[in-house]
């Protein structure tokens, strides 16, 4: 994860979102584990999953600068700011407002992926 521009994040979390899917209610959906590895194997394939699962918008530009879907940095708050413009949040604010967008029901993935891509031309 390079250091990047919010814009650039931008444009990597619509490619996150088209690569690894889309996800609605979390920073991403969480693996489901099989039984039948043992602890350690089961924590390496859940490991291994969440990092490649489906994830919401704020999920996916927290995975573009840190590589992680839960996990975010100063450049993904720029980012999201970007996004929350675009989308025109009240008072401009991205929380709550972000999670709501993403998560209304008649939201897709593609609607997702092309704000994000719109957010990433503003300055």
């Amino acid at each position: 994860m390079a250091d990047m521009t919010p814009q650039e994040a931008c444009v990597e979390a619509a490619r996150i979102i088209e690569r690894d899917g889309w996800h609605q209610g979390n920073y991403y959906k969480e693996p489901e584990g099989d039984d039948f590895f043992s602890p350690r194997a089961q924590v390496a394939a859940k490991a291994a999953a969440k990092a490649a699962a489906p994830v919401c918008a704020l999920g996916a530009i927290n995975r573009a600068v840190s590589g992680n879907a839960a996990y975010s940095r100063p450049i993904a708050l720029q980012a999201r700011e970007l996004l929350s413009k675009h989308i025109g949040t009240p008072n401009g604010r991205a929380f709550p407002y972000i999670p709501e967008w993403n998560d209304d029901p008649a939201r897709s993935a593609e609607d997702v992926i092309l704000a994000l891509k719109h957010a990433s031309q503003l300055p």
